[in-house]
């Protein structure tokens, strides 16, 4: 689960998928540990 974020680039991108404020190039694995961190239930591994 993630509670907060510190970049808000980042933030928007997770929200709406907008890749302005992120390198686009970086989107499709940026998307897959952001939905991996979402999906966790505690910050262990």
């Amino acid at each position: 689960m993630i509670k907060s974020f510190r970049h808000k680039g980042l933030e928007q991108f997770f929200r709406t998928g907008s890749k302005a404020g992120i390198q686009p190039h970086h989107a499709g694995k940026l998307r897959l540990q952001l939905a991996a961190l979402d999906n966790a239930k505690t910050p262990e591994i």
